[in-house]
């Protein structure tokens, strides 16, 4: 029913796999039923920068020593994935890796994974973006299915956690309670998102292949006809600001074509944005008023489900990992 797309790229933390292997485990240990998905992991085409200019490891330009480590943590991957081959609990079991011959970027890399996968769901996760909480899974799916859900295509696990997502709506005069549908048996919520962000998510396929991440060609049919994607683009750049536009002029009309939501899930049970039911007759001026920082108000609203670990941090990672950085700035194994 669902298939696990991660993406990678180039960083200075390669050749180790810890931290890609790191990734996919925190998801398997908090969802077990993510084991009998199928894996595909899509390793990007890295570019090699002048001298002159600047390294952009997040865009996939790098140096010549960062680009042989790349091409060193691309066999140790595959080394991986054939030695899991049958082994059911194995972090690379069920996995394929897909390596692209030249640079796509986060958007067209996805596409590329997408056209390999066969099933309605797919779950997006970026190498360095860990699960931190189980997040009900078998739920959402299942959700997904029924016609109350018929109009959620996307259901971002990351957003940071805030009391205040409210008061986003407020720009728009929408009231996020009107359109959020509760999750059957769970305390669990999916709330309108006025974004698309490409930290982890899951998403109908369909939605992806004929609407999201539609060829150049095929956007006459969208607001910007000039709207189209490159390599190098990020999905939550454009596409993400497309949504945010469209529920600014549209409201809900405009936000339901995309069906961008949420995961949240409420200390009290309920959803505590906006406790006034009014609030979206009223300006940003008066909520601050009645409500000032939110503590007399909401409730607060925890729904971060994936933690972001940098890899281009080394110090971060050496302490993470217990690895020690050496004096040309690669990590390695601590030999006590």
């Amino acid at each position: 029913m669902l298939t696990i797309i991660v993406t990678t790229s180039a960083v200075s933390a390669n050749p180790h796999t810890i931290f890609i292997e790191d990734t996919i485990k925190s998801y398997l240990i908090n969802e077990p039923s993510l084991r009998n998905c199928r894996r595909i992991i899509v390793c990007d085409k890295e570019v090699i920068a002048p001298e002159y200019e600047k390294l952009r490891p997040k865009y996939g330009k790098v140096n010549q020593s960062i680009s042989d480590r790349y091409n060193e943590f691309k066999l140790k991957l595959k080394t991986h994935i054939d030695d899991a081959r049958d082994n059911f609990h194995d972090t690379f079991f069920n996995t394929e890796l897909l390596v692209l011959e030249r640079k796509h970027g986060f958007a067209l890399a996805v596409r590329r994974a997408l056209e390999l996968v066969t099933t309605p769901y797919v779950l997006v996760v970026q190498h360095d973006r860990v699960c931190c909480r189980p997040f009900g899974l078998e739920k959402i799916l299942a959700s997904m299915k029924t016609f109350s859900f018929r109009k959620v295509n996307y259901i971002c696990l990351g957003v940071t956690a805030t009391s205040k997502y409210g008061r986003t709506g407020m720009h728009f005069k929408m009231d996020v309670r009107d359109a959020t549908i509760t999750i059957p048996n769970s305390n669990m919520f999916a709330v309108p998102l006025f974004f698309w962000f490409d930290t982890s998510h899951i998403c109908r396929t369909n939605f992806y292949l004929n609407f999201a991440l539609q060829r150049p060609r095929l956007c006459n049919n969208l607001e910007n006809k000039q709207w189209g994607w490159r390599s190098g683009d990020f999905i939550e750049d454009k596409l993400g600001h497309l949504v945010r536009e469209s529920a600014k002029s549209n409201g809900y009309l405009g936000l339901s074509k995309y069906g961008t939501y949420f995961l949240a899930s409420f200390n009290d049970g309920s959803l505590a944005y906006a406790v006034d039911k009014n609030v979206s007759k009223r300006t940003l001026d008066e909520y601050h008023t009645i409500y000032g920082d939110g503590e007399k108000g909401p409730g607060h609203v925890n729904h971060s489900v994936v933690a972001h670990v940098n890899q281009r941090k080394h110090v971060n990672l050496a302490r993470r990992y217990d690895l020690q950085i050496t004096e040309d700035g690669t990590l390695e194994t601590i030999d006590y």
